[in-house]
């Protein structure tokens, strides 16, 4: 059976399949959080946990930290439900100021991941991953702004 799952590249095929899930869990918690459906934060979970198993398999160790903490903060989100579906805007100033100090987390994360571990991109992983933890919290406080940051 493994000669026939080397000749076929199964792994490949696995992680593709798993990636996809993932994927589709994750677009079915936009919509669903945008609907303003409790069901969202399940979907919220799975997904994410898929894609961090797969960083982890592809080295990308910040996008794991990334993850980890979607989960954490989709979790926080389910424990509050219905507490805050409002609309919050954030002036200029603050989002830049947001916005520098989650670079330079970002570079500082980078830096420690490129020195301690053999992570395949630690600076851009490290820095999409900072940015992507402030979209985030930013949409969980009904920050419309937040697809900025996601973009």
């Amino acid at each position: 059976m493994s000669e026939i799952c080397v000749m076929f590249n199964c792994t490949i095929k696995w992680l593709w399949l798993l990636e996809a899930l993932a994927i589709l869990f994750n677009l079915g918690f936009t919509t669903l959080y945008i609907l303003h459906s409790p069901i969202a934060f399940a979907f919220g979970m799975i997904g994410p946990l898929l894609l961090g198993a797969l960083s982890w398999k592809r080295k990308l160790y910040a996008d794991v930290i990334l993850q980890a903490f979607y989960i954490f903060i989709t979790f926080l989100g389910w424990l509050n439900l219905g507490e805050n579906w409002s609309v919050t805007n954030i002036p200029l100033k603050a989002h830049i100021i947001l916005a520098i100090i989650f670079l330079f987390i970002g570079f500082l994360i980078g830096r420690l991941l490129k020195k301690r571990t053999h992570a395949a991109l630690p600076f851009l992983d490290s820095i999409i991953t900072s940015i992507s933890m402030l979209a985030t919290v930013l949409m969980m406080l009904g920050c419309h702004e937040n697809w900025i940051y996601f973009m």
